[in-house]
């Protein structure tokens, strides 16, 4: 387990939150010497060795994102190891991770529809028969990912990135298209060395990832590592309600905004209709997230099911 010192654990906040930002921009947010800023962040890329992202908008992008959570056999590592390796390699998986709970896998993917994922798991059972001994799949609604607490300013609750169902597809082209691909495969690439990939000079790519970013179909840039380096524990709640009233979700919705252990909420349609990402330095802090999840949805809460993070396979 790594203990961060204070500079250290205030730069992360702010470069997790927004990669791109110059060393500049993070030495004047903090009020720090710019190689204070410039050494803190070599020493925590070498240390937790942080995974740089490219969020967009499924929506605006004519995709639909789902989690789908699955449990394989146990008497086939092998196999189970060539099906996680498979998995990871498609384009369509944005996110992967081993779990520790009901089921050992979970991954989040986007597809043009349901039947896109149905077909993908058709092609990977009839590929790795009999690995796969049982599959979740959901549909997620709508997705905030909150501000780091560390970086939240005020007493309200915290700003999000967020996405939803109900805004429409953006008018995007084929170039806009290579650049998000671009950029999703290099998220930390300059504008210089991203022309060149796309064929374009790099005033082009500049402004059309600048247009991308107002109109929202690029969400944000962070970097992602592995809680437990620091000795924390990231878990996945999945919360069913039973039909979900809309005050009910609203409710949760609050709750997390401006709960600090909470990192994520998402709206899902499927066995469970709200999924927390929480992020505890104790395990035993569960109990009380649990408690307060039940006491905002009231009777609507028909259970929580746990799943703990242990590695995260795909960011």
């Amino acid at each position: 387990m790594k203990r961060l010192p204070a500079v250290q654990q205030r730069i992360l906040t702010e470069i997790t939150w927004d990669a791109r930002a110059s060393v500049e921009d993070v030495a004047r947010r903090l009020n720090l010497r710019g190689h204070t800023v410039r050494h803190a962040i070599q020493s925590l890329q070498k240390s937790l060795d942080l995974s740089p992202l490219c969020w967009t908008h499924p929506y605006l992008r004519g995709q639909a994102p789902y989690r789908v959570f699955f449990s394989v056999n146990p008497s086939g590592s092998k196999r189970v190891k060539a099906l996680v390796a498979r998995l990871k390699s498609l384009s369509q998986v944005s996110w992967m991770a081993s779990l520790i709970g009901r089921y050992q896998f979970v991954l989040g993917l986007r597809a043009k529809g349901l039947s896109g994922v149905t077909d993908l798991f058709a092609q990977i059972d009839e590929e790795f028969e009999g690995v796969i001994l049982e599959r979740n799949i959901s549909a997620i609604l709508k997705l905030s990912q909150f501000v780091p607490w560390l970086a939240h300013v005020g007493s309200g609750g915290r700003n999000a990135w967020q996405y939803s169902v109900t805004e429409t597809r953006a008018n995007i082209d084929a170039v806009d298209e290579a650049v998000l691909v671009e950029l999703q495969r290099r998220p930390l690439v300059s504008m210089k060395d991203l022309g060149k990939a796309c064929g374009l000079p790099p005033s082009t790519v500049s402004y059309r990832t600048e247009r991308m970013l107002q109109s929202g179909v690029i969400i944000g840039f962070a970097f992602g590592y592995d809680e437990r380096i620091l000795g924390r524990e990231a878990l996945v709640l999945s919360v069913s309600t039973g039909g979900l009233g809309g005050h009910c979700f609203d409710a949760l919705f609050d709750l997390a905004r401006r709960h600090p252990q909470v990192s994520w909420i998402a709206q899902t349609l499927g066995e469970w209709d709200v999924e927390f990402g929480v992020v505890l330095d104790e395990v035993q802090d569960l109990h009380g997230i649990l408690h307060e999840i039940h006491s905002v949805g009231r009777v609507n809460v028909q259970g929580v099911s746990s799943h703990a993070i242990i590695h995260t396979l795909k960011d």
